[in-house]
Order: C-alpha cells, then sequence, then structure tokens
C-alpha cells in the first residue's frame, strides 16, 4: 500500500467520525483539529462514544483495531479500506456494514453482532488474514464479492434461517472454506457464490433454498454428494461443473431443465436419475461423467442438446420412462460407441423407439427384461 493510500484511509476514518459526532449533535467542521476530536466526544451530553477508533500502533502509526460506539447502526463503507485493522468490535446494534467497508484489511476474525442484517458488496473482500467466520442469525444479505477471496477462511459456515440472498461471488474463491450448513426459509443464492472453493467436502441444503444459479458451486472438488431438495426451481448453467469428488446426485422433483453444462466434469458420478418434471437437458449437461454406469430417464423428458451426455464412456444401462422418444437435437447426444448400451423403453414403445433416427442406434429392450445390475443409487 502506498503512503497517499494510507493518508487516504486515515482521512477516511477521521470523516467517519466527524459525521458520527454531528449525529449527535456535537460541534464540530472540517477545521477542527483531529487532537480536538476526543475532548467532542466525551463532551456529548449522556452519550457514550458513538464511533470510537483505538489504535494499537505500529512503525508507522496506523490503527490496528477498531471499536464501535454502542450507538452505531451502521459500518460506513471504506472505513477500514486497505488498512492495517486486525480486530473489530462491533456494536450490538450494527444493523449494516457498507460496501468495501474492510477490504483487503488485516483481519484475522470477524464475529457479528446478532443486529446485524445486511453485509455489503465488497465489504470483507480480499481480507487474506480472515481465518475464522460466524454468520448471526439475524443476517439475512450477503451482498457480492462480500468475502470473495478470502482464502484462508477455514472450517464451515452456517446460512440461518432469515437469508433470503447470496449475492454474486460472495464466498468466491474460499480454498479453504470445508462446509456449508443452509437454514433459510427463503434463499436464492446467485451466481458463482461458492465459485472455486475446493476445499468444501459438504452442503446441506434446507428446503427453503428456491434457485441456484450458475457457477454457484463450480470447482467445488472436494465436494462428496450433490443432494438438490425438491423447492429448488432451478439450477443454472455450470451450476456444479467439476464437482469431480462428487459420487452421488439427487435432483429437485421440482425442475423442468437442466441447463448447460450444469454437472459437467462430475467424473465420479456413478449413477444419474432425471425425475420427471424435467423435460429438456441441455448440451454438456454431464458431458465427461465418465463413471455413470446407469441413466434413469423420467416420462417427461421431450428434448436432449449436443454432448448432453458426451463421453460418459461407462454407461451400460439406460432405462427411459418417456412413452414417446425425446427429440434429439443432434446425433452426437453421448458421442460414444451407442450399440454397446441396452436402451430399456416402455414395452409398448418398443418399435417406436426402433423407428427412431436417433435412440434406434441404441440396443433398445421392452423395460420388462430390465435387470438391476446394482448400480442405482437411492
Amino acid at each position: 500500500m502506498s503512503i497517499a493510500s494510507k493518508l487516504l484511509n486515515i482521512l477516511n476514518i477521521k470523516d467517519a467520525i466527524k459525521k458520527a459526532i454531528q449525529t449527535k449533535g456535537g460541534s464540530i467542521n472540517d477545521q477542527t483539529p483531529f487532537a480536538d476530536y476526543a475532548p467532542k466526544i466525551l463532551s456529548l451530553p449522556n452519550q457514550p462514544d458513538p464511533f470510537s477508533i483505538v489504535f494499537s500502533l505500529d512503525n508507522v502509526g496506523y490503527p490496528a483495531s477498531l471499536k464501535m460506539g454502542s450507538s452505531t447502526t451502521r459500518v460506513p463503507k471504506k472505513i477500514a479500506f486497505e488498512s492495517l485493522i486486525r480486530t473489530v468490535e462491533f456494536s450490538q446494534k450494527i444493523v449494516v456494514i457498507e460496501t468495501d467497508a474492510f477490504t483487503s484489511s488485516f483481519l484475522k476474525r470477524v464475529e457479528f453482532p446478532k443486529s446485524l442484517t445486511t453485509i455489503g458488496s465488497g465489504a470483507f473482500k480480499s481480507c487474506t488474514k480472515l481465518t475464522s467466520l460466524i454468520l448471526n442469525e439475524g443476517l439475512q444479505v450477503i451482498g457480492s464479492n462480500a468475502f470473495e477471496g478470502c482464502n484462508r477462511i477455514r472450517g464451515g459456515i452456517t446460512l440461518h434461517k432469515l437469508v433470503i440472498r447470496l449475492d454474486y461471488a460472495c464466498f468466491s474463491g474460499c480454498s479453504y472454506l470445508e462446509g456449508v450448513e443452509i437454514l433459510s426459509d427463503n434463499l436464492e443464492i446467485e451466481s458463482n457464490v461458492f465459485y472455486g472453493c475446493s476445499a468444501i467436502k459438504n452442503v446441506s441444503f434446507s428446503n427453503g433454498v428456491k434457485t441456484i444459479a450458475s457457477y454457484a458451486f463450480y470447482g467445488c472438488s472436494s465436494l462428496k454428494s450433490i443432494e438438490i431438495p425438491d423447492s429448488v426451481t432451478l439450477i443454472g448453467s455450470y451450476c456444479f461443473q467439476n464437482c469431480v469428488s462428487a459420487t452421488t446426485l439427487k435432483l429437485s422433483q421440482n425442475i423442468s431443465v437442466i441447463n448447460a453444462s450444469a454437472f459437467m466434469g462430475c467424473s465420479n458420478l456413478l449413477y444419474i436419475n432425471i425425475p420427471d418434471a424435467i423435460t429438456v437437458i441441455y448440451s454438456s449437461a454431464f458431458q465427461n461423467c465418465n463413471k455413470v454406469k446407469q441413466i434413469d430417464i423420467g416420462i417427461g423428458l421431450l428434448q436432449v442438446n449436443a454432448l448432453c451426455f458426451g463421453n460418459c464412456v461407462a454407461v451400460e444401462v439406460i432405462r427411459c420412462y418417456a412413452v414417446n422418444p425425446p427429440q434429439a437435437m443432434t446425433t452426437n447426444i453421448f458421442n460414444v460407441l451407442l450399440t454397446n448400451i441396452k436402451l430399456y423403453v416402455p414395452d409398448e414403445s418398443v418399435n417406436l423407439y426402433k423407428a427412431s433416427s436417433y435412440w434406434s442406434y441404441f440396443n433398445v429392450l421392452p423395460m420388462s427384461e430390465y435387470v438391476d445390475l446394482g448400480y442405482v443409487v437411492t
């Protein structure tokens, strides 16, 4: 950080203190010497310090800690932006932490008061010293990039019942985060939220999760299983791409499409079950899931697109319950030798599949002849 940047940070802190004093009726202006600020605060009638900063001086005299007065309800934006602040003590009345408040600071641990409802965009972005994060039960919104790049946060996080929105990339790049517990009653997970969180092993979704947008869990390479509750109505493109450790997948019964590349590269999945409500599987949705042995397809599937099962080279069995053959938008749906795959279809539909321009390349068999080979995971 340049000397000019450090001076600017000090001026920002000074301005925040001035505004807090003015808010409480103190007499202060731009010409008031900084040395007079403390007496001004102490002279406020029947009020504790509305916003006090405790300095622990480093070798050049910059603040290392921040303490907020008991009446403070908002943390101003950029109050400790790119600062050497290591610790912060929040007021128990804090409601909002504003944009970029602690971006790139030296904070090591954060524990929020019960009163906090909103963490603003970039509020703790790139706090690379931060190792511990405890989210409060009253929290409702975590803004875009709020904790992006906090690559030393360890252990897990809990998102409590009142959380309604996780904005773009708010935990992206938290590469040591190990688990996520979601308890929310009504939550939208926006795009890139946990992008590249490569140490996450477990994600527990509540039945309050409504949408999971594109790239939300992209590259969560340690995630062991993917279980999406029936409350979810949308899974975005690339959502779980390259979750290479996942061995099981359970899809919501209330999604109508599987978007492009949603599960591409989930190379340890063994079984895929497409629920009845799904009508379209878009391009590359399950491409390179190269250990899948069996695919079960529900009655509602109408259309499959290019490489949606591309390079799924281990597939031996498909059970397709759709009475009419789904429309294949191209001939490279699987991109493997199809004659080796047993395709079981409703008995009354065998001739329809055998007459299909695409499905006829499979070894089409009546469903009544299906033999369980032990690939199905329930």
